[in-house]
């Protein structure tokens, strides 16, 4: 890895937190595979990953919540090694280290052999499919998203259900202004939310895609008051940047 990588990684984290924002979410492992076939490739790409987590702390400082997402990319022993190299970073959190539904042995064994914190659930599509990852403590953070896991009634169970387990829940939410509104509206509910994942730095007419305008007030959503959700889409704005693949 060249030093540009991690360097990038640590513009755009000081960039967020200059906006106010007190907790990131970082994806730096996404050059791995450990079905590569080449241990001296899935070396150097866990290598350069570790970089980017260190380069994104040094930026930031102690004080700001800093999660790594792993969007399932080991198993077991090798995420046990990554989670030890990654402890002096002082993690919020450690994402999907392994998919808890291809394999929750996998993580039961992670979990059990590491200090940091684990977040899981992203995957998971129905109520039934989070009751192993919150009876056997699978995750610290459980992470429905309303898009998929049955909308906002069904996410509402499996927060009272983590609740039950005395769990935390953070929406999982790598989406646009109203799957983001509808998760906001979850999260202001719940006794045990802790962060709400939000797309920043995506593109710069996202906040004008609804009506009123999606607001970041340090760091923080600004719930609109209107009824539903609070906002509707922007007809002109979809229009101006609609999409037709047919016609590329």
């Amino acid at each position: 890895m060249t030093r540009s990588a991690a360097f990038a990684f640590a513009s755009a984290a000081s960039s967020a937190v200059r906006e106010g924002f007190s907790a990131l979410k970082i994806a730096p492992f996404d050059g791995v595979s450990w079905r590569t076939g080449d241990p001296r490739a899935l070396r150097k790409a866990v290598s350069d990953g570790v970089a980017r987590v260190a380069a994104v702390r040094a930026a930031v400082g102690p004080a700001v919540d800093l999660m790594v997402d792993c969007h399932g990319r080991f198993q077991r022993e090798l995420a046990i090694e990554v989670a030890r190299e990654l402890e002096p970073f002082a993690l919020f959190w450690l994402e999907d280290l392994v998919w808890a539904d291809e394999d929750p042995e996998g993580l039961a064994a992670i979990g059990a052999a590491i200090r940091q914190p684990i977040a899981a659930g992203e995957r998971e599509l129905t109520l039934e499919a989070f009751f192993p990852i919150v009876s056997r403590r699978l995750a610290a953070t459980v992470m429905p998203d309303v898009k998929h896991c049955g909308g906002l009634a069904v996410a509402q169970k499996v927060a009272a259900l983590a609740e039950a387990g005395r769990l935390w829940v953070s929406p999982h939410n790598p989406a646009g202004p109203v799957a983001t509104l509808a998760s906001a509206h979850l999260a202001a509910t719940l006794p045990n939310f802790t962060h709400l994942e939000y797309a920043w730095g995506e593109v710069a007419f996202r906040a004008e895609l609804l009506d009123p305008p999606e607001r970041i007030v340090a760091g923080e959503l600004a719930l609109p008051a209107g009824p539903g959700l609070g906002a509707r889409l922007n007809p002109d704005v979809l229009a101006e940047h609609s999409f037709d693949p047919l016609a590329e």
